[in-house]
């Protein structure tokens, strides 16, 4: 599923994955519970995003400036 979300927000559009919940075959997840299932997966709001790791005077600086331009 992470996969098939990561390549939804690469192509910037939605799309439908069919699974099987099983270890092989045809669509298998990789689970031995068995049945099957399909997740949409929606795209938006695909804005920018600043991810700041730590709190140091580096990152604080940062985070003040992108917070004065708003982002």
């Amino acid at each position: 599923m992470i996969t098939e979300a990561l390549l939804a927000l690469v192509e910037r559009k939605h799309r439908i994955f069919h699974g099987r919940m099983s270890r092989n075959g045809q669509h298998a997840v990789g689970s031995d519970c068995g049945g099957s299932m399909s997740v949409y997966i929606d795209v938006h709001g695909l804005a920018c995003r600043l991810i700041l790791i730590g709190a140091g005077h580096v990152n604080r600086a940062i985070a003040q400036t992108a917070t004065a331009l708003d982002f």
